[in-house]
């Protein structure tokens, strides 16, 4: 999409893709031709130094930046007047009569950042051709809805994305000399050095007036247990009463986390407020939406995710993968962000600012978490996050603490597991955890899961064994399978860790000590176990050869998080 640079009566220079749409609004005059990407263009206006420069300075600057980028536009550069018969004419006039349909497109845009790729499909949504939308977003441009941005902006020798503010971008040539697309967020859409952005303003809604105050306690509606009241009364003196932006909620695996922000959701809904539900993983997207639209069946809940076709529809409750929310701005009153520490999410500074760029300034922030990460459990020691803890399970049994077996798992140095003493060590306690029920075998990497799996089946002759892993082709029918019981032992990567729950599960961590195994990891392999009321109880077998700070760490939280529910009285007598 090409910009010009527009001169109005005044004096004052700016840039437009569509100079007579400016003419009818703005009373603009005269604009340089030819038309250059927006990104080339406000790159080059800012080193002239001229509050209002000239013409002719102008024009010798774009001139000039066109020869040193290497352009190989032929013409001359040159200024022309706006005539009224332009080809954008009947376009526009056509645009500014459609009140209705401009009253619609305002509320699908608002607190969004819109790529050009993402045009075609919101023209279909609002039912015009595809050429009149670039026109309808410039109009809500000139009536101060929004704002163009370059899709990437270039600083010295580096690029930067305006979607998602990576710097991971690969360089190419261009008609305009050196463009660039951006890695960071490429697989939510590419965006390009070339192209546009149109960035929506986001309303700060006041909401219908409340006494906030009222608000303190969860509807008796919710069916609460006692650790859940208490933690749903801590979120609405978080939203209501404190002044600080955002609250972790430090929660068991498996304690419902997730319905005690059900009372928050619904007052903002109440008032009127836009609420994200926002999740790294699509399988817990797919999984929540269902729900929330169960207990909030009179609002529409929008998702958002790789797989689902988009959808522009304003909605007060949106569910999204952590990386749809790069396509927004200024968009939230509350964000709730569950599994804060898991992957795409954990340790990704493009995901941290997308969720910060996508809150409004007034907006309140909750994690939701069973295994915090360092980072926000610094904000809360600062007073920065307010915490509240969630210790216990609905079924009131305490959590399964992890035993540690010192015993050094077979090495794989022959590419097989061979036979050895430790082997039919661990095969005893294996033997011993699968009278209880279904098993999960937890390995650090892919390559173990094969050999193992063929060792197992081995010493388990009359058990069905399945394996699986990140990449796995069969994955979702090996899980489904074993879920539904089909399987008596599954030998994963931690790629079960979270999501998964299985009657009777039990749990052996081999090679527990591994590096890739920190004590967030081992805690959310432990969760697997005692999550159903029929089962509450189970083992946890944390297999190494030394007992590592991360097994250390992970047991004493574990141990912490019933100590907690003992104190809070949630834990019932046995």
């Amino acid at each position: 999409m090409l910009f010009y640079i527009l001169r109005d009566k005044e004096g004052g220079i700016y840039p437009s893709p569509f100079p007579f749409l400016d003419k009818l609004y703005n009373g603009a005059c005269s604009y340089l031709y030819p038309g250059c990407p927006l990104e080339f263009i406000k790159r080059y206006l800012q080193d002239i130094n001229a509050l209002m420069p000239s013409q002719n300075e102008i024009l010798r600057e774009i001139s000039r930046g066109l020869k040193k980028e290497g352009s190989l536009f032929p013409g001359q550069v040159q200024w022309l007047e706006i005539d009224a018969s332009s080809s954008y004419k009947e376009e526009c006039q056509k645009v500014d009569l459609e009140k209705k349909l401009e009253a619609s497109f305002l509320s699908m845009i608002e607190g969004r950042l819109i790529t050009e790729g993402e045009f075609p499909s919101l023209a279909g949504a609002l039912g015009i051709r595809a050429a009149e939308l670039p026109v309808l977003l410039h109009l809500a441009v000139i009536k101060g809805y929004g704002e163009w941005r370059p899709g990437l902006t270039r600083t010295n020798n580096s690029w930067r994305c305006e979607r998602c503010g990576d710097e991971n971008c690969q360089r190419w040539p261009s008609y305009y000399g050196e463009a660039a697309t951006c890695l960071g967020c490429k697989s939510i859409g590419p965006v390009t050095s070339l192209q546009v952005i149109f960035r929506s303003y986001g309303k700060e809604r006041q909401g219908r007036k409340k006494k906030r105050e009222e608000h303190t306690q969860p509807n008796q509606d919710w069916q609460f247990t006692p650790a859940q009241s208490v933690a749903a009364a801590d979120l609405l003196l978080f939203i209501n009463k404190l002044t600080v932006k955002e609250a972790l909620v430090w929660a068991a695996c498996g304690a419902g986390k997730t319905e005690i922000t059900f009372p928050v959701i619904e007052q903002y809904l109440q008032e009127g407020k836009r609420v994200l539900y926002a999740a790294p993983r699509q399988d817990v997207v797919h999984d929540i939406q269902p729900r929330l639209q169960r207990y909030f069946n009179s609002y529409k809940v929008k998702i958002m995710s790789g797989l689902v076709q988009a959808d522009w529809t304003a909605c007060p409750l949106t569910v999204a993968t952590t990386h749809q929310i790069l396509k927004f701005y200024r968009a939230f009153d509350l964000i709730i962000l569950d599994e804060m520490d898991a992957y795409p999410y954990a340790d990704n500074r493009v995901l941290e600012a997308g969720i910060n760029r996508a809150i409004k300034n007034s907006g309140k922030i909750i994690y939701l978490t069973a295994t915090p990460s360092d980072s926000v459990l610094q904000k809360v020691r600062r007073w920065e996050c307010y915490l509240t803890r969630l210790p216990a399970r609905f079924h009131g049994y305490p959590l399964p603490v992890p035993e540690f077996l010192k015993i050094e798992p077979p090495r794989l140095d022959l590419g097989r597991i061979t036979y050895s003493r430790s082997l039919l060590a661990i095969r005893d306690y294996l033997q011993e955890l699968m009278f209880e029920g279904q098993l999960f075998v937890f390995v650090p990497t892919i390559s173990m899961v094969g050999k193992w799996v063929e060792a197992l089946s081995s010493l388990f002759k009359d058990k069905k064994i399945t394996g699986s892993w990140s990449s796995d082709p069969e994955r979702k029918n090996n899980v489904t399978n074993f879920i539904s019981g089909n399987y008596d032992l599954i030998v994963c990567t931690s790629i079960l860790e979270r999501g998964i729950t299985v009657p009777k599960a039990q749990v052996a961590v081999l090679y527990a000590d591994h590096a890739l195994y920190d004590v967030r990891t081992l805690v959310q392999m432990a969760g697997r176990v005692g999550r159903t009321a029929a089962s509450p109880q189970g083992r946890v077998l944390f297999i190494a050869g030394r007992q590592s700070k991360a097994i250390k760490d992970a047991i004493r939280w574990i141990k912490d998080q019933n100590e907690l529910a003992a104190q809070g009285g949630f834990l019932r007598d046995r």
